[in-house]
This record gives structure tokens, C-alpha cells and sequence, in this order.
């Protein structure tokens, strides 16, 4: 028999994944987040964000010896204290869940399969290369709820996996693995595609893509939509300027056309006032 050959530390670095990060909220099991880096460490993604798990810090050691020959991605992860911190590391997140929406009006949870996330990233992102404004994260939630409903509301898209059973909760390496494949094999077949197609964006910063978001929810409050909606609006808005990554030249013209139309409306309210 042929023994195992165990890459070295350089190698699990590489791949067509490796730009993309993945995080998971609170984890209770050191089990876990040793598996979830060894199969991170498969596809060639070296990059793990932990939310809230401090407790983990306590257990590195097991948690490192599940790993495998991806210890070295559990010994560099990164610790942030909230969901909000996270948000504030990404451009996007992408979240996870094994529960979709029952209702169109839940939009927290309304979920694409992996596969067309994939092609939603792979058609308004570089994947393979770094970039500061296109930084993306999966998120996985706590081994046993998952992530609550205002965390899914702060992802930008989020996928679920139908195992076409009533049981549809997976073990989070589980998921993670049939989500990095699912991201792979889209990647094989168009990344080429788009290469020959696509031209270069320069895209807007978060700062920007913000004041677009802020200005269109000043536009809907002057048009008197109900705070309920605006709620729904913000999420809805926020995932639609993440999802299209926003060129820094479409950002401006957005801005641009809420802003005069918030002008407009602000002078006929100060004209009936008067």
C-alpha cells in the first residue's frame, strides 16, 4: 500500500478557492472547527474567521488535531467578538441556512441553491484574484441553530442545501463541502467564459456602495413608506448593491439620481409648507 502523502503547509495555500474566507458563529465543538478547516484546506481556502468562540481558544489544541494537515488554518484563525464585526471585515457574506423561507415576505431567509450563488459570485466577482473591495465570506452558524434571523438579514445572499428528505440539517463540514464543490465546479465551467467576456470594474469601495444604500432609504422615508417596509427595504437594497458589485461609475450615478430626487421632493414639501 502506498502511504498517505501530507502536503506541506505551502500547498494547502493554493487554490482556485483561496481567495474566498469562511467563518462560523459561536461554535460549541472543537471537533468542528477542526473538521470545517480540514475541508477548507481541500479546496485550497486558508482564511477562517471564528464569531464569538472564545471558548474554542481554550480547546485549540483538539480542535487542530481534527484538523489534519490543516493546522495551521486553525492556529491563524481570526477572532471577531460580533456578527457586526464580521460584516464590517467583508463586502460580502454569504450565509447559510438549513431552514429557507416559508413566505415571500421573509426575505432574511430567502435562499439560492450553492450553485447559483456561485454563479451570482462568479459573474460580478473575481474569485481568484485579491481585491479589497471584493472580499467574500461564507458563513456558517452554531452547531446546533444555526444563524438567527438578524444575522441572515446582515448576509448579502444566502444559500441552503436541499437534501430532498424532511431531515435537511447538515453537520457544518458536511455543508461546507458540498458548497466549496458546488462553488468549484461553477467556477471550472464558466471562470474561462468570463474571462473572454467580462471587462475590468473598477468597483465602488463599501464606502460608497453605503452612501448608496443610505440615500436610497432617505428617498423612500421622503416618500412616506412605511417603517415595517423600510426594514425590509434596507435588507433588500443592501443585497441587491453587494450582489451586482456596483461599478465606483454606477454607484455615482445611483447616487446621483436619489439625491435629486430627494432635493425635488424636500423643495415641493418646503413649497406646500409655506
Amino acid at each position: 500500500m502506498k502511504s498517505e502523502v501530507s502536503p506541506n503547509s505551502s500547498d494547502i495555500m493554493k487554490g482556485k478557492l483561496g481567495q474566498i474566507a469562511v467563518a462560523i458563529v459561536e461554535p460549541e465543538f472543537a471537533i468542528n472547527v477542526g473538521y470545517l478547516a480540514r475541508v477548507m484546506a481541500n479546496f485550497g481556502m486558508n482564511r477562517l474567521v471564528i464569531v464569538g468562540g472564545m471558548k474554542i481558544q481554550n480547546e485549540l489544541e483538539q480542535a487542530c488535531r481534527f484538523a489534519s494537515h490543516a493546522e495551521l488554518i486553525v492556529r491563524k484563525a481570526k477572532y471577531v467578538k460580533t456578527f457586526q464585526d464580521l460584516r464590517r471585515e467583508f463586502s460580502l457574506l454569504v450565509g447559510t441556512t438549513a431552514i429557507p423561507a416559508r413566505k415571500k415576505s421573509n426575505i432574511a431567509r430567502k435562499v439560492v441553491s450553492p450553485s447559483n450563488c456561485a454563479k451570482i459570485l462568479i459573474r460580478n466577482f473575481s474569485l481568484t484574484k485579491e481585491d479589497s473591495h471584493n472580499s467574500i465570506c461564507i458563513v456558517f452558524g452554531r452547531d446546533t441553530t444555526g444563524l438567527t434571523n438578524e444575522e441572515l438579514s446582515l448576509c448579502h445572499i444566502i444559500t441552503s442545501i436541499r437534501t430532498g428528505s424532511a431531515y435537511n440539517t447538515l453537520n457544518v463540514s458536511h455543508a461546507a463541502a458540498i458548497i466549496f464543490f458546488s462553488f468549484l465546479e461553477v467556477l471550472r465551467l464558466q471562470s474561462r467564459n468570463l474571462a473572454a467576456t467580462n471587462e475590468t470594474r473598477d468597483g465602488a469601495s463599501k464606502k460608497e456602495q453605503a452612501r448608496v444604500v443610505n440615500l436610497l432609504l432617505k428617498l423612500a422615508r421622503l416618500s412616506d413608506v412605511q417603517d415595517h417596509r423600510i426594514r425590509k427595504l434596507k435588507i433588500l437594497i443592501e443585497r441587491i448593491v453587494a450582489r451586482t458589485n456596483l461599478s465606483e461609475r454606477e454607484a455615482y450615478l445611483l447616487m446621483g439620481l436619489a439625491g435629486k430626487a430627494i432635493s425635488k421632493i424636500t423643495r415641493l414639501q418646503r413649497k406646500s409648507e409655506s
